[in-house]
């Protein structure tokens, strides 16, 4: 790495949220990170690889706070690291490493989850695809905070449908949803991805909206 760079560490801010491609042979992992606050900064760099601190890849994303990685290999754990670097070609010290390793899908009679470890599951909306309603159901593992959210295949949050903290690890969980925004708007078309975040738990699914 470049050396030289004045001591502001890049650091992650948000959680790393796994995403469906379109295509079915391919994962990709959305990264977003906190901006340093240097007007001599001129981009970013990704840096990630199967082993924690050894990373095998560099991906110069340029000026931007988010970037998606694609062609993450199913089961596979994953380790990304950020660093910003200057008009001169410094480099700041990496910021600190976010893991993630994409879960197996398995499916049970008339029910398609996701599972992680212990009693975490997202369950497949239902209707699929739908309009303009669907029902989602979860369980988590352990009390904390849960946060269920809607994204476009771009990786904008569009409707935040859960938010809160549970205690009760026993019981399942629905929330449904109507096809709109968090200021109302009925959303067009398309398809659309859920993620569930508990402490760090992640899941995340794909549904079609279809008018």
């Amino acid at each position: 790495m470049r050396t030289g760079f004045k001591n502001n560490i890049v650091k992650i801010s948000a959680r790393v949220i796994l995403f469906f491609l379109l295509s079915s042979q391919a994962f990709s992992v959305t990264l977003k990170w906190g901006q340093v606050s240097d007007t001599d900064i001129r981009g970013y760099l990704i840096y990630y690889g199967t082993e924690s601190g050894c990373y095998t890849t560099v991906i110069d994303v340029g000026d931007t706070s988010q970037y998606s990685v694609a062609d993450i290999e199913n089961g596979v754990k994953y380790y990304f690291a950020v660093s910003a670097y200057d008009k001169w070609g410094n480099e700041s010290p990496v910021s600190q490493e976010v893991e993630y390793e994409s879960i197996n899908t398995s499916k049970t009679t008339g029910v398609d989850k996701e599972k992680v470890p212990g009693n975490f599951e997202l369950g497949q909306n239902y209707p699929n695809p739908f309009n303009p309603v669907t029902k989602i159901k979860y369980k988590v593992s352990k009390p904390g905070r849960v946060v269920l959210a809607i994204y476009n295949i771009y990786g904008q949050k569009v409707r935040t449908l859960v938010d809160e903290y549970i205690i009760n690890t026993n019981a399942p969980n629905e929330v449904v949803w109507d096809s709109t925004d968090d200021a109302g708007n009925r959303l067009s078309s398309g398809v659309y991805l859920y993620s569930l975040v508990v402490g760090n738990e992640i899941a995340t699914r794909r549904m079609i909206l279809n008018k």
